[in-house]
């Protein structure tokens, strides 16, 4: 589900549609190929360019007369990528008149050539649905759809208990506290180095000298405010590994080429290039079999040189979706649970018709909203687990202890 996808649908229930591509500037000419195999004859030839949401109006229309061994080149001047996506060359049957295009061929780059005749049927549209969701509307703007896709996408999270993510922080030697990055509903499972970590009340940690050590023994949440902190005993007694990219680092990769692999100390595991949290599966020498954009971070393209640095106390948890869609984001995937969509959309009805002042329908689509979201989230509930890693303040008390235990009291 690419945001582009959302952001058209809201567009087109509140009929809003935005801006799309200009007409096509192309052109058409007969040209020598020995395996040329055109009848000899007059063409008419339109072009038209796609986006992933749609076609473009034609160009103007293009006359091409074909001689033995002849073929129609076309090169169009603009639009071109990466907003194109593909083009389109629409010809008449051989010798018929002007406006009476029927046939096309389509190609990924804006020159190529037209071997033979054309054998799919169709029309070029009479109107352009090649639209640019990135930009405005008659009425709202780009950055207000934006912001409330992510707004809902908060609210999603929050409703249904977060969404399931891997995340992790760089260990420092002797240093107890580490904020994780974005927002977590709860964690749990934690490991440092490989080694799984005891979750436990913060009273449990030994607070009278520094302990340093190679495998730790707990963690714990101290800080729950716009950030969440957590905290380790003992304290690591190293510090992880950083190394850099050797090559530019495209969207799509799942090898990344470092420097050097001295100090990270798990085969497999975690790491942040640049911004954005990966999984590795191998480690030399380079990070192969890559998951991309972990920890609700999106698959970004790097230049050579950006800063690698090892994850060695990573968890599993329930994020909270904080991401900030912006305009020229369109072509994005969103992370999100199948199912989403349809739920997301009516959210973003709602903030609509709330901006349109209608606030009975707004109250209504937002009513559909909850309702749809919290019915998601229960069938979709973790009916066993192992106890998490709490990020609200809990309190303990044993009653009738004994050597095996007690009961505990919450």
């Amino acid at each position: 589900m690419l945001v582009g996808d959302l952001v058209m649908e809201v567009r087109e229930l509140i009929t809003d549609v935005p801006q799309a591509i200009g007409t096509p500037s192309a052109s058409a000419i007969p040209v020598n190929v020995g395996s040329g195999s055109m009848t000899i004859n007059s063409y008419f030839v339109q072009v038209t360019a796609f986006t992933v949401w749609g076609e473009s109006s034609p160009s103007a229309e293009a006359t091409v007369v074909i001689a033995p061994n002849q073929s129609i080149q076309i090169t169009v001047s603009s639009p071109v990528a990466p907003i194109v996506t593909k083009y389109r060359a629409y010809v008449t049957q051989p010798g018929g008149p002007s406006g009476s295009e029927q046939l096309y061929a389509e190609s990924l780059t804006p020159a190529f050539t037209l071997v033979g005749n054309p054998t799919i049927y169709g029309q070029p549209p009479i109107h352009s649905s090649a639209y640019l969701p990135d930009s405005d509307g008659g009425a709202f703007s780009a950055g207000s759809l934006f912001r409330w896709l992510s707004q809902g996408l908060t609210e999603c999270s929050r409703i249904a208990g977060g969404i399931m993510d891997y995340t992790g922080v760089a260990s420092v030697v002797g240093q107890p506290l580490y904020t994780m990055p974005g927002e977590w509903q709860s964690f749990s499972d934690v490991w440092y180095d490989g080694y799984p970590l005891g979750m436990t009340g913060r009273n449990a940690m030994f607070r009278r000298n520094a302990v340093l050590s190679s495998v730790l023994g707990a963690i714990t949440c101290s800080v729950r405010d716009n950030r969440v902190i957590v905290e380790v005993w003992p304290q690591p007694a190293r510090s992880a590994a950083v190394t850099t990219t050797t090559a530019p680092i495209g969207i799509t990769d799942t090898v990344i080429p470092i420097a050097s692999s001295g100090g990270f100390v798990l085969p497999f595991g975690f790491a942040q290039v640049g911004t954005e949290v990966v999984s590795y599966s191998s480690l030399a020498p380079a990070l192969s079999g890559c998951v991309r954009g972990l920890s609700g971070g999106v698959a970004s393209a790097w230049p050579s040189g950006t800063t690698v640095q090892e994850l060695n106390l990573f968890m599993n948890g329930k994020r909270i979706f904080t991401i900030p869609y912006v305009p020229g984001q369109s072509a994005t995937v969103i992370p999100v649970p199948a199912g989403w969509d349809e739920l997301l959309v009516n959210f973003m009805l709602s903030k609509a018709k709330q901006a349109e002042q209608d606030f009975q329908e707004s109250a209504r689509l937002r009513k559909v909203f909850d309702e749809q979201i919290t019915g998601w989230a229960r069938t979709n509930r973790q009916l066993a687990g192992p106890r998490q890693v709490t990020l609200r303040d809990e309190e303990y008390s044993i009653s009738n202890p004994h050597p095996f235990g007690g009961t505990v009291i919450n």
